[in-house]
């Protein structure tokens, strides 16, 4: 409940838990515990990457943000292990089998796991750059998930799993179209 988060003296404003995509994917509604977390995680994140020192009047200050969150986060790895999920696989788990399919698609398994799918990376991203007034969205297809992200007032497409070559490809070649 956002009013008990609110309560407990947790930051909401510009982060979305919700939106149109995440509210039909199972597994990415959190209960206040694991989004206190998780929440505090990002904040850990951002603190690291020193973003309340980067003076507000530079160019390409949200490039610069961006840089240093990405290096903090490449240590989150890929489970290619949750990927292509059968239908008869996924009903034949136990609850524990089925709640780590639906970590992985979200900021839990991101940040408290260090391990997500493309959906986990997305969501990761669109709630980390929230939290530093960053604009950030969230792509999906029926195969994949992935960010346009608007930095220094220009959108580019972002897909983490491809790291380095979609944060290079952003940096250095240009908007998305």
């Amino acid at each position: 409940d956002l009013e008990e988060l609110e309560n407990l003296g947790i930051k909401l404003q510009n982060i979305e838990i919700l939106d149109d995509i995440q509210k039909n994917v199972p597994g990415f509604s959190y209960n206040v515990e694991t989004y206190k977390k998780c929440r505090r995680k990002i904040d850990e994140y951002i603190s690291k990457a020193k973003i309340d020192e980067i003076p507000l009047n530079i160019p390409n200050r949200e490039k610069i943000i961006f840089g240093r969150l990405c290096k903090l986060l490449s240590g989150i790895t890929y489970d290619y292990s949750a990927t292509n999920i059968t239908d008869s696989y996924y009903n034949s788990l136990s609850e524990r089998g089925k709640d780590w399919i639906k970590s992985s698609r979200n900021l839990k398994g991101a940040l408290l796991d260090g391990t997500c799918v493309c959906l986990g990376y997305a969501d990761l991203m669109k709630n980390i750059f929230a939290c530093c007034g960053i604009k950030c969205n969230i792509l999906v297809s029926e195969e994949h998930a992935w960010n346009q992200i608007k930095l220094d007032d220009i959108w580019y497409n972002l897909d983490y799993t491809q790291l380095p070559t979609s944060i290079r490809n952003l940096l250095e070649q240009g908007p998305s179209n």
